[in-house]
């Protein structure tokens, strides 16, 4: 038997759900809110949610609510609400919703609450909004009673009587039924309408001799606070209202902390002339009495306020405020504050404002709690400057019955009338030289009419540089004086402002300030001109000169001083570079990892480098050093900026990571340094010129691992006069002056003619290349030439190339042609300097191709066969080729040894690809490889073109529909082969084209060499291969020979032979064994393989996953046996079948290399499932929830106490495996 056992708490009915609702405290008047909701129908709504905003204030309440009922109310304090506050209800009962909104009346701020504000709730589901008759209904035997209703929307509607359909009718929006045979009793009536936008339904109770009972009546509230005789509040008061007119007594709630008590009540024991005696008291003693005769208005609205010793009100004005500065014939502001310093709340009152003695307005506070405060303003227009008296008074009218009626009013003097001041004069010495000092005098005048002191600031240029305060008499003048140093040279102007912050309010904002223009003289250095001459190319033309690298050019520039002050200064030629052709750039991850990048320029004394960008992480960093690696700066990040400058030939660039995971990544893209420096000094309005020479070595650029001559020929040349800027200047922006310099290079290498022995050689035949280099520069040098058959390298020659003459260079090429080449026509290129390693005039002449013929070894491959003759994968045997020399002279060729694979399966369509589309293909062992692909490109018939590339390889220009294309992509070196297809468009209308390829086969080259045949001999030549895949396909091929065979691979063959269960009938829950047999009928070992093994319903075809075995190694031939054990279950999911078999499937590590995939998977015979279990609840107790073990009787619960509830269940389990089962236990369903 199993005891279950549930603790329960028994709650009354009544009880009231607070939201947060307060009562409020002993100095707020409460305001009370209350009605019902009820739905469309008119039938009352449980439990609804209502929520209270105040949208003037935009203070929110959420109503209180009692269990069961549709009532609902809140308690406000009374000054968070004001005469005209519009209040916004939101009602809902999830799934019905109702916005409303009300603005609160001068009747209801007097009668302190909105009582009896109803809500009802909408819907969007069909709404029946008519019914008939109304309910309860009342009838007799055999009596003829018609029900009808009324939608909102064209619905279905069928009518029920005790949940049995009586009657339907379809698309209408009225439906009627008539009864006409009522039997004795009590019936449910029910019409239910219902469309796609949901159901609604309306219900009738029909009683049937004899009639039910009348329906409830409404509620009734009686509330109010209540005081000592000293008004001090009874907190948590026991109130008790009897009706002496009908003697029925009532005990209000009250809360703890709070004076306020309620009663709710049925309103149909209230009339109106009753007569209550409310008794209130605190532990037992009597704190006041009070009667009351309920009037018409109470009864109507359902409510009654009644305090109990209530003291008296006593009003003050505590605070008077008004601005500091009053125009005439301008509307003021006049605020006060009224305070209420007695025992008791006071209603409604007015406050009077007095000028001089005179009333000129006044404000009505509505209430004012005791021991709270309110503000009222007031507008007043002077229409008279000078002194006057304002005087405020609470209570104006008398209307309040006050403790103290004698300190109801105070007062307060003002002045109407403002100042206006302005500058009136701005003077100082001139002319003014640059440092000195200026006295500067300003004078302040005040056309108004009051006397005041005002702020004077002194600006330059709009910088304020000094500020005083000054005293000036309305109707009078002031005078301020400053001093201002002179320290930039050029126009400027002083301002003075009168009250720079607008601080005084003025009769004219607009007359605050004046301007004086003031001249500060100094010297003004610029350049004017530069010229560079350069190397004389033509004697016969000295004047004719270009600027070349590593010879003297001389940089002349022309200095002015267009100042009015002579000037010393120095002078600096500038030489720049950008490099961001061939920039440094650096992206380098990990932990403590550094770089180093280094800058040699000859002839610099000063150097400095330009980031194009800096990305530098965590702790991370760029640092500046010398060529003593001194440290100069440091860069951390940022976009397009310098470094600092280094002294010297030598710039160092270190990156440092000192952040886990970070990393740093830059780029410099130019470089500048100082070749020359010069003084120089001029007098006013003076120039001369300064010439320095620039030898215009190439820069070193290194690193960690090599160095570059850095021979750009466009650098620009700066020079700048004072570039410290140790002299002040009229303008600073006209010191410098830039001019590019295109420089020519020493060098000019050009290949001129190429030769051939013999002309046309045979296959395998040596044969020599001869290259005529000559240089048309004006210096020599060391470079290299190199030598290339069909782009293939064959060697390379030093060559010292001197200058305008020619050298012969050879090379020699075994006529051997390579397997991307075999044909008998191919290119030999000579290049001179390959490596652009040195700068040239033209680099555009340093190659020259010419063709030459090869005549091609006449060979026949016969025969091509495996030793073995049977393999598996994993396997290495020798491929064997027999081929005949068909010639009759001996010969010479390359025999290449290929396995081609169709087994790939790479297809896609790509629209509109902006990127490369790469496939990587991977053969273990391979030499060489390459790779089959169709495709169809499709392109907008409207316009444009796109280009199609294989492997960077041009192959398809397409302008317009679509275009076919296929082939084999050329051969590379490597185990794997990677296909690029790019497509480059241009002008395609919204770029309207794509392409649809597949890659479904390669080829690799596993094997190559060389033969040499006598005349018609025939030879066998074998090759050791790899077997990697299945069922290849084999090629042998010379430069005018191909043969092919297709080759049988065995792998595995993985069956499930045989599947068993160890009883074919069992019980639910029964625990049994599956039994396997899996045979590896392959030529290959099988290794890690998965066993997986499933429950299969017979007649409804579902399945359960129960376990996997895995298998490490299986040979072939043999065969395994596995056992798993399984837990019988009647169901599969969620579906009950007493008729199951057992899977059992085999997952190869590998299907490519199974054999045979259709004897993976075996089924059992038939097993039989039979029911196991039974679950009964044969008793049920309640208990006291404390311990006691006291047994309950559950037809006399206490409300409130804690329960507990045992029940015992009876288990019959005939399988052979134990379990758990859920038990649950309702309440009321």
């Amino acid at each position: 038997y199993l005891l279950l056992g549930l603790m329960i708490c028994v709650a009354g009915a009544d009880t009231i759900n607070s939201s947060g609702g307060s009562f409020g405290g002993q100095n707020a008047t409460p305001f009370l809110i209350f009605g019902h909701v009820c739905c469309e129908d008119g039938f009352p709504c449980n439990n609804p949610i209502v929520n209270i905003t105040n949208a003037c204030t935009g203070v929110a309440w959420c109503a209180d609510t009692i269990s069961g009922s549709d009532y609902y109310q809140t308690l406000l304090c009374g000054a968070n609400v004001s005469l005209g506050d519009l209040l916004e209800f939101d009602v809902t009962d999830g799934a019905g919703y109702n916005t409303t909104t009300h603005a609160v009346t001068r009747d209801e701020i007097d009668n302190g609450g909105l009582f009896g504000f109803n809500l009802t709730l909408l819907s969007t589901v069909p709404r029946i909004v008519g019914f008939a008759p109304a309910f309860p209904v009342y009838g007799t035997e055999n009596a003829t009673r018609t029900f009808g209703i009324t939608v909102d929307q064209v619905v279905d509607v069928t009518w029920l009587i005790n949940g049995t359909e009586v009657f339907d009718e379809a698309d209408v929006n009225e439906s009627h039924y008539t009864n006409t045979s009522a039997a004795i009793g009590v019936w449910n009536v029910t019409a239910v309408a219902s469309n796609q936008n949901g159901t609604d339904a309306q219900e009738w109770v029909w009683h049937v001799n004899p009639p039910g009972p009348p329906p409830p009546s409404p509620m009734f509230v009686i509330y109010g606070e209540v005081f000592y005789e000293n008004n001090m509040p009874v907190y948590a008061p026991c109130v008790v209202v009897t009706d002496l007119n009908t003697s029925r007594k009532f005990v209000a709630d009250n809360r703890t902390g709070s004076n306020f008590y309620q009663i709710i009540t049925g309103a149909s024991g209230m009339h109106t002339g009753d007569l209550l005696l409310i008794d209130a008291s605190k532990d037992g003693a009597l704190a006041g009495q009070v009667n009351h005769i309920v009037t018409s208005n109470e009864s109507r609205s359902g409510a009654i306020r009644v305090d109990i010793n209530r003291g008296r009100a006593d009003l003050r004005v505590v605070g008077i405020s008004t601005p500091p500065y009053i125009f005439d014939n301008v509307t003021s502001t006049i605020n006060a504050t009224i305070a209420n310093n007695g025992t008791a709340d006071s209603n409604g009152f007015n406050v009077s404002l007095a000028v001089d003695g005179s009333a000129i307005g006044s404000a009505h506070i509505r209430s004012l709690g005791a021991g709270c405060t309110a503000d009222v303003t007031f507008n007043w227009t002077p229409l008279l400057t000078g002194d006057h008296r304002l005087t405020v008074t609470a209570d104006s009218d008398g209307e309040i019955d006050e403790s103290d009626e004698r300190n109801n009013g105070t007062g307060t003097d003002v002045f109407v009338g403002v100042p206006d001041f302005t500058i009136t004069d701005l003077t100082f010495d001139t002319p003014v030289d640059l440092y000195n000092d200026v006295i500067i005098n300003a004078t302040v005048a005040n056309y108004g009419i009051k006397n005041d002191t005002v702020e004077i600031c002194f600006y330059v240029d709009g910088t304020p540089f000094d500020t005083s305060e000054v005293f000036v008499p309305a109707g009078g003048t002031s005078s301020v004086t400053t001093i201002w140093n002179a320290t930039l040279a050029a126009h400027h102007n002083i301002t003075a402002v009168a009250d720079p912050k607008n601080s005084t309010p003025e009769i004219n904002e607009s007359n605050n300030n004046l301007i004086r223009q003031i001249f500060v003289d100094a010297s003004d250095l610029t350049v004017t001109d530069i010229s560079i001459a350069g190397y004389v190319f033509d004697p016969e033309y000295p004047d004719e000169t270009d600027p070349t690298f590593e010879r003297p050019n001389n940089v002349t520039a022309a200095i002015a001083n267009i100042g009015n002050l002579s000037a010393c200064a120095v002078v600096e030629f500038h030489s720049g570079l950008d490099i961001s052709s061939e920039p440094i750039h650096r992206h380098i991850e990990g932990w403590h990892h550094t770089s180093n990048d280094t800058i040699t320029q000859p002839n610099a004394s000063k150097m400095r480098v330009h980031f194009g960008f800096i990305i530098a992480g965590r702790n991370s960093d760029v640092t500046i050093y010398d060529k003593n690696n001194n440290t100069v700066g440091t860069v951390h990040g940022g976009s397009s900026r310098w470094s600092n400058w280094v002294d010297g030939d030598v710039i160092r660039m270190h990156a440092y990571i000192g952040g886990t995971n970070e990393s740093i990544w830059f780029v410099v893209d130019k470089y500048e340094y100082i070749f020359a420096e010069a003084a120089v000094s001029l007098d006013a309005h003076n120039s001369t010129n300064i010439s320095r020479i620039w030898h215009a070595d190439p820069a070193i650029i290194a690193n960690e691992t090599q160095s570059r001559y850095m021979m750009l020929p466009c650098y620009n040349i700066s020079v700048i006069a004072d570039p410290n800027d140790a002299v002040t200047e009229l303008n600073e922006s006209n010191n410098v002056s830039s001019t590019p310099a295109e420089l020519w290079y020493p060098y000019d290498f050009a290949v001129t003619n190429i030769t051939f022995s013999p002309e046309r050689p045979r296959e395998g035949e040596p044969v020599t290349i001869d290259a005529s280099v000559g240089n048309i520069g004006f210096r020599g040098i060391d470079t290299d030439v190199a030598f290339y058959v069909d782009g293939n390298l064959i060697g390379t020659a030093d060559v010292y190339a001197e200058a305008n003459k020619t050298e012969h260079v050879s090379a020699i090429w075994d006529a051997l042609p390579d397997i991307n080449h075999l044909t008998e026509e191919h290119n030999i290129s000579v290049v001179v300097d390959p490596k652009n390693e040195i700068e040239e005039q033209d680099e555009l002449n340093n190659n020259k191709t010419r063709s030459i013929n090869v005549r091609l070894a006449n060979l026949t491959i016969t025969d091509i066969s495996t030793d073995p003759a049977g393999m598996i994968i994993g396997d290495t045997v020798d491929v064997i080729a027999t081929i005949r020399n068909n010639e009759d002279a001996v010969v010479n060729s390359t025999v290449w040894f290929c396995e081609e694979n169709s087994s790939l399966d790479i297809h896609d369509y790509k629209d509109k690809p902006k990127s490369p589309i790469i496939h990587h293909i991977t053969h273990q062992g391979a030499l060489m490889m390459r790779a089959y692909y169709r495709a169809t490109v499709n392109v907008d018939r409207t316009g444009g073109t796109v280009e199609v590339y294989i492997n960077d390889r041009r192959v398809l220009t397409c302008t317009s529909g679509n275009y076919p294309l296929a082939g084999w992509t050329g051969w590379t070196s490597g185990s794997t082969e990677i296909v690029n297809i790019t497509l480059v468009e241009e002008g395609v209308p919204y770029d309207d084209f794509g392409i649809d390829y597949n890659i479904d086969r390669y080829q690799t080259v596993f094997g190559n060499t060389s033969l040499t045949m006598s005349t018609s001999e025939s030879a066998n030549l074998s090759m050791n291969w790899s077997v990697i895949q299945k069922n290849p396909r084999l090629i042998v091929t010379t430069s005018n020979a191909t043969n092919s065979t297709d080759v049988s691979v065995s792998g595995t063959d993985l069956a499930v032979t045989d599947v068993s269960v160890s009883d074919n009938i069992v019980r639910d829950g029964d625990l049994v064994n599956i039994n396997a047999t899996i045979t590896n009928f392959g030529g290959m070992d099988a290794s890690n393989f998965t066993v997986e093994f499933c429950d299969v319903t017979q007649i409804i075809d579902r399945e359960r996953f129960i376990t996997t075995e895995r298998v490490s190694s299986l040979a072939a031939g043999d065969s395994v046996n596995i056992t798993v054990p399984w837990i019988a279950s009647l169901k599969v999911g969620e579906d009950i079948s007493c008729y199951h078999r057992i899977k059992a499937e085999v997952i190869p590590q590998d299907s490519y290399i199974e054999d045979n995939s259709t004897n993976n998977t075996r089924y059992s015979d038939t097993v039989t499932v039979k029911r196991s279990r039974d679950f009964s609840v044969t008793n049920i107790e309640f208990l006291r929830g404390d311990g006691a073990n006291e047994t309950l009787d559950p037809m006399d619960l206490r409300m409130g106490e804690l329960t507990a509830i045992n029940a015992t269940v009876n288990v019959t389990n005939l399988a052979s495996c134990g379990g758990s089962v859920d038990v649950a236990c309702y309440l009321d369903n």
